[in-house]
Parts: C-alpha cells; structure tokens; sequence
C-alpha cells in the first residue's frame, strides 16, 4: 500500500520501485546547448501488480484523460511536491497466464508534470 504519492487526490495503492524523470528538450542553442521547457516527463515502474483493483487504479484514470493534481517527488531535490496540470501520458502493463500470483506484471506509468505548476511542497 502506498503512503506517499497521489494522484486525483487518491493515494497510489502501491508506490513505484523505480522513478525517472527526464525534461522535454526543446531545441538547441547556437553553441548546441540543449533548450529545455518547463514540462518534464516521469516514469514509474511498479513491477508486478497483485490484484485487478492496483491495475484498475491507473487504467481507469489513464482512460479517463484529462488533468490530475498530484503528488509526486520533485525532480530536483525529491521534496515531496503538489503538482497540477499532470497528464498521464501512458500506463503499460503485461499479463502472464502462468502465474497466478499477479495481475499484471512490468507495470509502468508515464507522466507529463509541468513541474513549474507547483501548489505546496
């Protein structure tokens, strides 16, 4: 069960094993230095998901579209940050008919955090 982080103002049932964020590059510079905006893009891999219900959490909300405010590390620093204006990019999962312990397995959630559009920290 997660403690940690939100999204829609539900807490995740269960926190990611891994996180990654990775800024948008929006151009280069004269001298090739990379422009970067403002929306960063965060992976989080969950790895095996044990009921329908953990799946469903992300499914549902990702089907749903549009904007979420959430709860979520802050890229530089890691400080526990609201953010608003997330849009779920993608949720992916695999199903394996062999093992009867998961629902789904290699769960990864894609989010695109305008990490400027910061409510409290």
């Amino acid at each position: 069960m997660s403690g940690t982080f939100q999204l829609g103002g539900a807490l995740f049932p269960r926190d990611p094993l891994t996180k990654r964020w990775t800024p948008d590059q929006v151009g280069r510079r004269g001298n090739r230095e990379g422009i970067f905006s403002s929306i960063w893009r965060l992976e989080l891999n969950f790895g095996t998901l044990a009921t329908k219900a953990e799946s469903d959490f992300f499914e549902s909300r990702f089907l749903a579209g549009g904007l979420y405010t959430s709860i979520l590390p802050h890229p530089v620093g890691a400080i526990l940050t609201q953010f608003t204006g997330v849009a779920i990019e993608d949720y992916s999962c695999e199903f394996n008919d062999i093992d009867q312990n998961a629902w789904a397995e290699s769960a990864q959630l894609t989010l695109s955090v305008d990490i400027q559009a910061t409510g409290t920290s």
